[in-house]
């Protein structure tokens, strides 16, 4: 006889109870960017009634971040494990993060990018809106860092163009919660935490279809509304990440805005969201299109952020057009960064 799925915390337990919460990240081939990240933990504030466990979960053939893990082990607030998902791909290195959390005996899994630092206050910000809400599935802001190597003219323009475009994100997620529109703020992996009976009663995972396409986040999001999750926000909970000068460019960006584009519309098409599809073919790709010469006309006023979303606007339209020809998303299969 199968057993039901356990319901959410009361409101008073969650505010005191004792936690373990595993913080994850998953990597390949970016130590440089690992270290730092591992830096920032070391720095993290642990609230109280929280027992922290860091867990890397290196996606390759072998390992090859052993050393720098290694530096780490005696200087963050909590045990450090490391563990090789020799599988390639985003989902699969997040659902193998899952399955440890659970193995450790997580109440609650935070996952964060490698190329990510995290404020000193991240872990007692983001626990806190857990604590003193309802929600099980929560996110929080990223803000942009320059990278360490000098950057070229037109990489500051395009860095500038996206700092200008998160802080945009960032605002209109904190007006969305407060509008009580939380469906349409999407929760993502690279700040991000979830009640693990998300994970052990109703079964949540990454879907590992989308093994290089990118998206997996978006979809275990939208799996969660669709089971009645409700999803949050922690506005004061910071994250950083640091943009490869690779991804500074304005091919790049479109590159990213089409790879994006088609992995949505792909899933729409997959789930059977036939109306959801065909809006955003004949009534959204329009509307995008009209809006890409809007963007184009207001670059004098808006300059490196309506540059930067220029195109992304004409990635968004490529990715659809692409797709509807059976062109698939291949955003991850190489990494960039070090």
């Amino acid at each position: 006889m199968s057993q039901s799925p356990s319901a959410p915390l009361p409101a008073e337990i969650r505010a005191t109870r004792p936690l373990t919460v595993v913080v994850a990240a998953c990597t390949r081939r970016r130590p440089k960017m690992l270290e730092r990240l591992l830096g920032s933990y070391a720095a993290l504030e642990v609230p109280e009634n929280v027992t922290p466990i860091f867990l890397v979960v290196e996606n390759d053939e072998t390992a090859r971040s052993t050393e720098v893990i290694a530096a780490f082990e005696d200087k963050l607030p909590g045990p450090l494990h490391a563990v090789l998902e020799t599988v390639p791909g985003i989902p699969m290195a997040r659902n193998r993060g899952l399955v440890e959390a659970a193995a450790l005996g997580a109440d609650l899994v935070l996952y964060v990018d490698d190329d990510e630092t995290v404020a000193p206050d991240w872990l007692t910000e983001i626990v806190a809106a857990w604590r003193g809400g309802t929600a099980e599935l929560i996110g929080g802001p990223v803000r942009l860092t320059e990278p360490q190597a000098p950057l070229s003219g037109p990489q500051k323009t395009v860095f500038d163009g996206m700092v200008k475009r998160f802080a945009t994100k960032e605002a209109r997620a904190v007006d969305r919660m407060k509008a009580g529109q939380a469906d349409r703020v999407t929760v993502v992996t690279n700040n991000w935490l979830c009640d693990m009976r998300l994970v052990r009663d109703l079964g949540l995972r990454f879907d590992e279809a989308l093994q290089f396409t990118g998206g997996s986040d978006t979809k275990f999001f939208r799996d969660a509304r669709a089971k009645g999750v409700e999803t949050g926000w922690a506005p004061a909970a910071i994250v950083y990440e640091t943009v490869p000068p690779e991804r500074l460019t304005l091919p790049y960006q479109y590159t990213r805005g089409r790879d994006q584009s088609a992995t949505s519309f792909g899933q729409k098409v997959a789930e059977g969201k036939w109306a959801s599809a065909a809006t955003s073919i004949l009534i959204l790709l329009p509307l995008k299109a009209l809006s890409l010469v809007l963007i184009a006309l207001s670059l004098p006023v808006t300059r490196s952020y309506g540059l930067v979303s220029l195109f992304r606007q004409a990635g968004w339209i490529a990715g659809r057009l692409t797709r509807l020809f059976g062109r698939a998303s291949k955003l991850y299969v190489k990494t960039t960064g070090n």
